[in-house]
C-alpha cells in the first residue's frame, strides 16, 4: 500500500485531493523501495 500525503488529512471522502508534486514523491519513494528490493 502506498500512501500520498492529501490536502487537509481527507482521505477516503470525496473531497480526498492530492497534488502531483506529492504524487511525484510518492513515486520517486515508491521506486526506490523496488529498486533497493531488487538489488537485494
Amino acid at each position: 500500500m502506498l500512501f500520498v500525503r492529501c490536502l487537509g488529512g481527507v482521505s477516503h471522502h470525496p473531497a480526498e485531493s492530492v497534488t502531483a508534486a506529492d504524487v511525484g514523491l510518492a513515486i520517486d519513494a515508491f521506486s526506490r523501495a523496488v529498486e533497493k528490493v531488487a538489488d537485494a
